[in-house]
């Protein structure tokens, strides 16, 4: 039996509602099915669900992707069944959780457009950091005023993220809280502070000290945290390096390098 020890993931793109994949998408999996077929160690993820701004089909758009990687050559048993994502960072995170049910992998080598390629590395490379990773540019849509509106956007976008991200403490995913992540709801999940801070909450219950005084043993006066995890008007500003007093502070010294990493 074959040993696979590499994970392509073919991140997605678009499609119109009779599913038909846009070009962007098209270069991205025509990429994947060149790179597999060549690499006989692989397995390749396509990546997205649904979605108002990408897919309004009854499809899949990871599943349009793998079928057009079956019309490539690609063997179905080295397509894995597509994460059920959204954007960009729960596609991460799909990838991720995929990569705890697959044994052997050593590598996890991601395709995506050269003007999605800047916010790919950036996502990718906190989310997977105990991977190896490699990353593939495939070709940018042939309209050159199209590109310049992905780029556009593109350069937003991480400019958003990259002001927004907060890392999250390293932890076991055997005990990461899979209930409460899915039970924060669509807008509070994955990229907004909030989300993190709820996870937070979720793996130090009861805790009562904030995202930064967390990372140290010993307990800040009047930092109500772990009272505040999921509501977000009340929380907010505790992201945001303030305790209860709505001062200013500043991170605590142990905690500063795992806060808003640039």
């Amino acid at each position: 039996m074959e040993k696979f020890r590499t994970l392509v993931v073919l991140l997605g793109n678009e499609n119109d509602e009779a599913g038909e994949l846009s070009e962007t998408a098209i270069l991205r999996a025509q990429a994947a099915a060149e790179y597999v077929k060549a690499h006989a160690d692989c397995l390749v993820l396509p990546t997205g669900a649904f979605g108002d701004h990408f897919n309004t089909s009854a499809t899949p758009h990871g599943k349009l992707l793998a079928l057009y990687l079956l019309g490539q050559g690609v063997s179905p048993d080295r397509i894995l069944p597509s994460t059920k994502s959204s954007n960009t960072l729960e596609d991460a995170f799909g990838v991720l959780r995929a990569l705890t049910s697959l044994a052997g992998i050593e590598r996890v080598h991601i395709i995506t457009s050269a003007f999605h390629m800047p916010r790919t590395r950036f996502i990718f490379g906190r989310v997977l950091q105990d991977y190896e990773l490699s990353y593939q540019e495939a070709c940018d849509p042939t309209d050159s005023a199209k590109r310049v509106r992905l780029q556009a956007h593109e350069k937003k976008a991480l400019e958003k993220i990259r002001r927004e991200w907060v890392d999250v403490a390293n932890f076991d995913l055997g005990n990461f809280p899979t209930a409460s992540y899915e039970g924060l709801g669509y807008e509070l999940r994955h990229y907004d502070n909030i989300s993190y801070l709820a996870i937070a909450g979720g793996i130090y219950p009861g805790c009562a000290r904030c995202l930064h005084c967390r990372l140290v043993s010993d307990r800040q006066p009047g930092c109500r945290l772990g009272s505040l995890a999921g509501k977000p008007s009340e929380s907010r500003h505790l992201i945001e390096d303030r305790h209860d007093s709505g001062e200013r502070t500043e991170p605590c010294a142990r905690a500063e390098s795992w806060l808003y990493t640039q």
